[in-house]
């Protein structure tokens, strides 16, 4: 029996990818149960590595303002952050935060546009109204 060393999922002999989570396999790793420090430490921080903007707080004012539909994945996205971090994986962190930062700017710039376009409609409205008004009186 083989165990993933990334994940720790045991494997047939003759299995070269994990059927958890896909890793190669590698061959002198069979028999063996896998210490779980090894499989959780695939990831390892230096002293230059800092941690990416969550965009935490953004993200909650745009969904609460802006647009719900697009404020809802970059808060997923911002809790994601420091959690990818912590575990060392700082690759997934910042594309965490990146993926929160494109959101929250999606939910801002269709926000705003939604409000344009009610603030044009509201014009438009009150130029037809204003025109009646103006017919009745001859």
């Amino acid at each position: 029996m083989k165990y993933c060393s990334n994940c720790g999922e045991p494997n047939p002999d003759h299995a070269r990818f994990c059927a958890k989570c896909g890793c190669e396999i590698q061959s002198g790793v069979s028999g063996t149960t896998p210490s779980p420090a090894s499989a959780s430490s695939q990831y390892t921080l230096t002293p230059d590595d800092v941690m990416p903007n969550t965009y935490l707080w953004q993200s909650i004012v745009v969904t609460i303002l802006c647009c719900l539909p697009l404020g809802i994945p970059a808060i997923v996205y911002a809790a994601q952050v420091e959690r990818y971090y912590t575990q060392g994986n700082v690759d997934a962190a910042q594309r965490a935060s990146n993926n929160a930062k494109n959101f929250c700017i999606a939910a801002l710039a269709s926000g705003l546009a939604i409000y344009v376009a009610y603030i044009i409609y509201i014009i438009a409205i009150g130029g037809i109204i204003a025109g009646f008004a103006g017919l009745s009186s001859i």
